[in-house]
């Protein structure tokens, strides 16, 4: 059984005429995942109009920090740590060990709730950190 998904051809009936060229009808326009659905179920219900959504996981349980990256030296760590700072987050680092060897492991928060979490995701992948991982 092939599962490849394929566009469908767009016909307009007669009498109307096309409004938008911009893609709009492409039925594989902003394909979605299973991670982007559940940041999104974070900040916004599924309610028509679409309101911020009220945090369903207790406050001790969310997630409060975004791992960053970590740096075998401190050195190597000041560039990351000035730019989050610079996007006007909050830093967080600990001590860690990769290999045996340690490392600088550097945190943008904590964060208060989940609608500022995903805020700052956004900021920090505009800022090129694409790598992040959610932590307590």
């Amino acid at each position: 059984m092939d599962a490849t998904i394929r566009p469908l051809p767009v016909r307009i009936p007669p009498g109307f005429r096309a409004v938008w060229e911009d893609d709009r009808l492409n039925p594989q326009r902003g394909p979605r995942t299973a991670r982007g659905d559940a940041q999104m179920a974070l900040v916004w219900t599924d309610t028509v109009p679409m309101q911020l959504a009220k945090p369903t996981v207790p406050a001790a349980a969310a997630p409060r920090f975004l791992r960053v990256g970590a740096y075998d030296t401190d050195t190597a760590a000041r560039p990351t740590v000035r730019t989050i700072q610079g996007l006007g987050l909050p830093v967080s680092r600990a001590s860690g060990q990769r290999a045996g060897q340690p490392v600088q492991v550097i945190y943008a928060g904590p964060f208060r709730d989940a609608a500022a979490l995903a805020r700052a995701e956004t900021r920090l992948k505009r800022a090129g950190f694409f790598d992040l991982e959610y932590r307590k």
